[in-house]
């Protein structure tokens, strides 16, 4: 399958860890537990997911739909391990994987290249996820500062599809203040991170 990715996708770049190794089938599993707790009480079945990992110091994701071996529709999933060491925390990383699955809702929606929009869309989606996960949304917040905002300076300067990132910043925050005058502030972050926040759950995802 990684070899599969590498070949048909051009990501000849992206060392992907092979299936057999401890490390793959670690982080698959764990990214797997995470992606099934975001889309608790849902109809869209993790195994129709494939989860993986590549070698790069840089903080990279992406996703891509794939047809399996059994020519199937797969989705892939796929985080480096320059972006897992950013995470602090499993809430960190669950954010960046609610993330990766706002880009397959609107690939599900609207179909075709990644967009601008399809960015910053992937970004708030990512909030509605966490809540549905139990996840605090605020510890999303802190990695995408972390991860976006690095070396940024100005919100009036779009780079390329991915957009101005202090700009993708200030929508998230902007969009959780709304929630928050709809359904109330979202607790601080507390010394356990990972605990569940079962108010702020949605349960009409797709």
């Amino acid at each position: 399958m990684s070899k599969r990715i590498i070949n048909e996708n051009d990501f000849a770049t992206l060392r992907l860890y092979e299936e057999d190794t401890d490390m793959h089938k670690i982080a698959s599993a764990k990214i797997k537990e995470i992606f099934t707790r975001l889309y608790q009480n849902t109809e869209v079945n993790p195994d129709d997911f494939y989860f993986t990992i590549f070698e790069d110091e840089q903080a990279n994701a992406f996703f891509i739909k794939k047809e399996d071996t059994e020519d199937k529709q797969k989705n892939v999933i796929a985080i480096s391990r320059g972006l897992i060491s950013k995470c602090e925390n499993e809430a960190e990383l669950a954010g960046i994987i609610a993330h990766e699955c706002g880009h397959y809702l609107w690939n599900e929606l609207l179909g075709g290249k990644n967009t601008h929009f399809q960015e910053v869309a992937a970004d708030l989606r990512a909030v509605d996820l966490l809540m549905n996960g139990g996840y605090n949304p605020r510890n999303h917040l802190n990695v995408c500062k972390k991860v976006l905002t690095e070396g940024v300076h100005r919100r009036d300067i779009t780079i390329d599809v991915h957009g101005n990132s202090l700009a993708r910043v200030d929508y998230i925050e902007d969009y959780m203040t709304k929630i928050a005058n709809e359904q109330g502030d979202f607790p601080p972050i507390s010394e356990n991170p990972d605990v569940s926040y079962q108010e702020f759950q949605k349960p009409d995802l797709l």
